[in-house]
């Protein structure tokens, strides 16, 4: 599949913040935005998705606009090119993994999707991707992907968790043959790393407590002894492994209902005391192991869309960390995808992120009304709850809610048309269908 030269798309909330280290802490850029309605963006990925060398932002989207899968070709300058589709036929994608399935130099793509149902796979070209494969059609809708080589034959498997879903499949000869392992309870989140230090990598599961699942050799076993050492937690809803107090030993970062934690792990796989990090997070978040301040030991980065922020725990050294900072800050409904990676080279950690609505780095957001007030970038604001829109021809407006819900349809006649959006407060993307060309808007509606 050759990437098809894009048509125009105003640009709007797709963005990059480029990372600077300072004596205390990190600091970041303005931002630089790099393209366009990002409404209903579920993922951000950082890979060489046209195989050029360069790396490339994929994105998964749902709803209204632009569903499907998408790519954002790196280019020398700016640092990413206007959107291009992969697959935009998939009307509501959940998670996207990438690596090299079939070893022929090429990173490929697996998906689940919810519409179609399954999971799926694109095997990588020279130039792009193959069309959309079954891997399988069976599996219900999936909360979490791992393309890991869990057998160390350096061929990567594919790990699918569900809500009553857990499964490994293994590439072979152009099919996906898959095991099923025991489901104890509703699955919501995947971790990989190698607990108990056998050169294996294990499943850590997030469900109603923890589930752990031991590699032996690329056989798995849970185990009941390991999974009771991390203890009672609630419902938890984001898990990641890394080394926290550099011992060499994955730790676990275990977000529930009950608070935010760490556990250390004793070097075979069984946890020692939980270590509170903050309260239990809002939403569907998630977390980021990482580098962020540069000083060599692996900090904590919370994307917390509930709150509309991400959230900084930096790690102090011996497995304390600080209490959150704030590093980004949304309005209401904003905040929807983050991912960090460094994306100009440089040495430290950027940040990507997907926020249909205006956003501030390190410091809170506020909306000032009062006379005159400039409007945030992308929205039309002429009054409280009023705009005014003049069109030339025949068109039609649909104005949405950020989670895609058609909030209403008007058409128009040429001339020059005050609008009053029968709506709470709030923002709301919206597209103007005049003649074959297409506008996006966003209006804001104050109280």
């Amino acid at each position: 599949m050759r990437f098809p030269r894009p048509c125009g798309l105003a640009r709007l909330g797709l963005l990059l913040a480029f990372a600077s280290a300072l004596a205390a802490g990190v600091s970041f850029s303005d931002p630089v935005f790099v393209d366009t309605l990002p409404f209903g963006t579920r993922d951000l990925l950082v890979a060489d998705g046209n195989h050029d060398g360069q790396e490339d932002l994929l994105t998964v989207r749902q709803g209204i606009l632009l569903p499907g899968l998408w790519i954002y070709p790196g280019t020398a300058s700016p640092l990413f090119g206007p959107i291009q589709p992969i697959d935009p036929s998939v009307n509501h994608p959940l998670h996207l993994a990438v690596a090299d399935v079939n070893q022929d130099g090429l990173e490929d793509l697996a998906l689940a999707a919810q519409e179609p149902e399954g999971l799926f796979w694109y095997p990588g070209t020279p130039d792009g991707f193959q069309p959309r494969t079954p891997v399988d059609t069976t599996t219900g809708p999936l909360e979490a992907l791992a393309l890991k080589d869990l057998d160390g034959d350096t061929t990567p498997e594919l790990v699918a968790v569900g809500d009553l879903y857990l499964a490994v499949y293994r590439f072979q000869n152009g099919t996906w043959p898959r095991t099923l392992l025991p489901v104890l309870s509703e699955y919501y989140d995947l971790a990989v790393a190698d607990l108990d230090g056998n050169g294996f990598l294990d499943l850590v599961v997030a469900s109603v407590g923890i589930y752990l699942f031991m590699n032996h050799n690329g056989a798995f076993t849970y185990d009941s002894l390991r999974s009771a050492s991390i203890g009672e937690l609630g419902v938890v809803i984001a898990v990641a492994a890394a080394d926290l107090n550099e011992d060499a030993s994955p730790d676990l970062v275990v977000l529930s209902s009950s608070g935010t934690r760490w556990f250390p792990n004793l070097g075979n796989g069984f946890f020692g005391e939980a270590q509170e990090l903050g309260n239990p997070p809002i939403g569907h978040p998630r977390v980021f192991p990482v580098p962020l301040d540069a000083d060599g030991d692996t900090d904590l980065v919370v994307l917390e869309p509930g709150a509309n922020r991400l959230l900084w725990y930096e790690n102090l050294g011996n497995g304390a960390f600080s209490p959150a900072q704030v590093l980004v800050q949304s309005d209401p409904g904003g905040l929807r995808a983050a991912r960090l990676a460094d994306l100009n080279d440089d040495g430290l950690l950027d940040l990507a992120l997907a926020d249909p609505l205006r956003y501030r780095l390190q410091e809170p957001l506020r909306v000032e009304e009062s006379p005159g007030a400039a409007a945030p970038p992308g929205m039309v604001r002429l009054s409280r709850r009023s705009w005014r829109l003049e069109v030339s021809e025949p068109s039609v407006l649909r104005v949405f809610t950020v989670a895609g819900r058609k909030v209403c349809t008007l058409h128009l006649s040429p001339g020059t048309h005050t609008l009053t959006l029968p709506a709470v407060p709030g923002v709301y993307p919206a597209v103007l269908q005049e003649g074959r060309r297409r506008r996006a808007l966003q209006f804001l509606v104050l109280p």
